[in-house]
């Protein structure tokens, strides 16, 4: 279809549990590791926020973590603010219910394109798969 998604939010997974990483980074979880001064969420945020036609993004976090994590995010936006919406859930007990139940009642009636806490995809590859929707 090469009609633009108009409301198209992304996901950006946050709530691991960080057992393959817990021995190597001191207990931190792998979304929290700071990178160039700021955790690696916020690098997938401000890479995924540059794709052409997301308005917003969904912040997953563990549930013991998301309230004190959305104060981050909000203080995150406050200093650097990535021209887009965002809202923060509490991710499941799977990845897949973070992404179909939990994100869903954070924002049921948007159209969800999901990016997980890896090393960030290039702008113009999402960009290309979101117009291919």
């Amino acid at each position: 279809m090469d009609r633009p998604l108009k409301n198209t939010w992304g996901i950006i997974l946050a709530a691991g549990s960080g057992t393959r990483l817990a021995e190597a980074s001191g207990g931190v979880r792998k979304q929290y590791l700071k990178y160039r001064g700021v955790p690696l969420f916020w690098h997938s945020a401000r890479t995924f926020s540059r794709v052409s036609g997301v308005k917003g993004l969904v912040f997953v976090f563990p549930p013991e973590d998301a309230k004190a994590m959305a104060k981050q995010v909000r203080q995150f936006f406050r200093s650097e603010d990535l021209g887009v919406k965002w809202a923060v859930c509490e991710g499941g007990e799977r990845r897949q219910d973070s992404v179909s139940t939990d994100c869903a009642n954070c924002r049921p009636s948007v159209t969800v394109c999901w990016f997980m806490i890896r090393p960030p995809v290039v702008s113009a590859v999402s960009s290309t798969v979101l117009s291919t929707h």
